[in-house]
């Protein structure tokens, strides 16, 4: 019996363990730096806040920087993401707004694969339009979760494509080292 009290605390502990290297819902906050050190100038700053529940992913975003060009001027931006992503991985739908210095830019969006495609209908100022991407582009979500899989399983450098629906509404080259 006193065995049985040990061997139950520690099997959860193992189970715990593999539970925390999976994507979880989570809010991050970020200051955005002009440069790679701690006292780097402050440019910005980005919330991000991922949650679940049964129809799937949503994630909620926003970043805003300012950043100067010179003593009098400045660029500011600021942008947000609204989406979700389905648990398949399969599904995207989004909104996006951009507003860089004063003046807006909000797109909508559909991704979704089927028939071994990855097709976007995307509307924008510019109007609507249809977009294949390449077949092994993922979903924020799912790359996220899939970068994680291959690094648990000890994969040291890859690549993979995302798409990037808060930025260019197109998929971007992620490479892992």
């Amino acid at each position: 019996m006193r065995a049985l009290m040990w061997f139950l605390p520690a099997g959860v502990l193992f189970l715990a363990q593999g539970v925390s290297a999976q994507m979880q819902p989570h809010r991050a906050e970020y200051i955005l730096r002009l440069g790679a050190a701690a006292n780097a100038p402050r440019v910005g700053t980005a919330i991000q806040d991922l949650a679940l529940d049964c129809d799937g992913w949503h994630l909620k975003r926003d970043v805003k920087g300012e950043v100067p060009i010179s003593a009098t001027w400045k660029f500011n931006v600021a942008s947000t993401l609204d989406s979700d992503e389905g648990r398949s991985g399969e599904v995207l739908r989004y909104r996006s707004l951009q507003v860089q210095n004063g003046t807006e830019r909000e797109v909508r969006g559909k991704v979704q694969r089927a028939d071994g495609e990855l097709r976007a209908e995307v509307t924008s100022p510019e109007g609507p339009a249809h977009v294949v991407l390449p077949s092994l582009t993922r979903m924020p979500i799912a790359s996220i979760g899939y970068i994680i899989g291959r690094l648990r399983a000890g994969s040291a450098s890859f690549t993979t494509l995302t798409f990037d629906a808060q930025g260019s509404g197109d998929a971007f080259r992620v490479d892992v080292a």
